[in-house]
């Protein structure tokens, strides 16, 4: 997908109107490719050359944070792992110590994408979800009930959202006009590209 995304259409451009933040795709246990979206908005989508694919800049990349940032959640990593039952999504979310602990004694699955963790703007973690077809269109929310900052309670339970259990989250469906017609325009974007 991150891919396509950043393929050139016969405009010269990759994917309009979509931001990744650093994401960094791993093939056979190996970091293969790193897509982000440009500071200049003209840019779109880049890929970093694989000779910045080395476990130092990585670490350099995704271990900043902004300055306001109050949560110590700096990325996570995405695989699916064969099991008896079956093939199984595994999000893995880490801090500082838990990126370094990934990055250079981690057993890491085949296939794999790990991405820097974006605040979300409100106290706790929120993810949008968008289903679309040509002839549907649907977009909820789910919210972590428990503040980022807060301590108290594992990583883990403070940042699931869909990949968790239900009684983490809160469940909106998104009906702000505005905002579910940019998340449209997004999907169709996607879609023509």
């Amino acid at each position: 997908m991150f891919h396509y995304l950043w393929s050139k259409n016969h405009a010269k451009k990759s994917c309009p109107l979509v931001n990744i933040p650093d994401t960094i795709v791993y093939k056979y246990r190996q970091p293969a490719y790193w897509y982000f979206t440009s500071r200049d908005p003209a840019a779109g989508i880049k890929m970093k050359n694989k000779s910045n694919l080395g476990n130092i800049k990585v670490e350099e990349a995704l271990s900043s944070k902004p300055g306001h940032s109050s949560c110590e959640i700096v990325a996570y990593y995405i695989c699916s792992v064969n099991s008896v039952t079956g093939c199984k999504t595994t999000i893995e979310h880490f801090d500082y110590d838990g990126l370094r602990e990934f990055l250079y004694n981690y057993d890491k699955e085949n296939n794999g994408i790990l991405q820097r963790f974006v605040d979300s703007k409100g106290g706790s973690n929120a993810l949008y979800r968008a289903i679309w077809s040509p002839n549907v269109f649907h977009v909820e929310r789910r919210t972590n009930k428990i503040e980022l900052s807060d301590r108290k309670h594992n990583l883990h339970n403070r940042v699931v959202t869909f990949e968790g259990d239900e009684h983490y989250s809160n469940t909106l469906t998104v009906t702000d006009t505005m905002l579910g017609s940019q998340i449209q325009r997004i999907c169709e974007s996607i879609v023509t590209h």
